[in-house]
């Protein structure tokens, strides 16, 4: 039986980050947890295109599009997951 809890080590946020990432921008928010999971996914494949995306996800001021959006649902599943489940969750 395993638990997963909140570990972003960042206050729970003004808007739930699946909405931020729905309008289209990048978020002060999103970009420190894009800047958590750089650091992550550089330690164990350093040169995958997750890599390239969350780099240029950081530095992005225009509008994403829809496959943007996708992607970086993706990457921050963990700390979606983490909002809508903010007690934890129980595998059996």
């Amino acid at each position: 039986m395993a638990i997963i809890y909140r570990q972003s080590g960042l206050s729970l946020p003004k808007e739930r980050i699946k909405i931020q990432i729905e309008r289209g921008r990048i978020t002060e928010e999103i970009s420190l947890l894009l800047e958590q999971e750089l650091v992550e996914v550089e330690s164990v494949k350093p040169n995958s295109w997750d890599v390239k995306f969350i780099k240029s996800m950081i530095r992005n001021s225009r509008r994403l599009t829809e496959p943007q959006k996708r992607q970086l649902t993706r990457i921050l599943q963990n700390h979606i997951i983490a909002e809508e489940y903010p007690n934890g969750i129980e595998f059996s």
